[in-house]
């Protein structure tokens, strides 16, 4: 299995593999977020905590993935990253397009919040 994907407290979070992270088409993982948005998901947790690293095309795959949630008026959380995801999220400045929590409930918490914010703005 490339992920896993479970609903908590309306939001879904995906979980993905390392070892499939490297080999996974970025439409498959697209796909499955449309999918969740179609149903009426729009928060979301990338949970990387088995992800020692990227490559451009992860990289290229994680924007891709933010660019539907947010275009669909959701949010992305990247939850659980080793400090090599870190370090590169941060030289590459992706880090100030990308909300980061240690742990998903952490960032399950964010984005309650965050979804409170926005109703209230509303």
């Amino acid at each position: 299995m490339r992920y896993r994907h479970k609903l908590i407290d309306g939001i879904v979070v995906i979980t993905i593999n390392e070892n499939e992270f490297f080999s996974m088409e970025s439409n498959e993982i697209v796909e499955t977020i449309k999918a969740k948005i179609d149903k009426g998901n729009r928060a979301f947790i990338l949970d990387l905590h088995e992800v020692r690293y990227l490559n451009s095309t992860n990289i290229n795959l994680l924007i891709a993935v933010l660019t539907v949630v947010r275009n669909n008026e959701g949010e992305l959380v990247l939850t659980s990253i080793s400090e090599k995801v870190k370090n590169l999220l941060i030289i590459t400045k992706l880090n100030s397009i990308f909300h980061v929590k240690d742990s998903v409930d952490e960032s399950i918490e964010f984005l309650k919040a965050y979804r409170k914010v926005e109703t209230n703005q509303s």
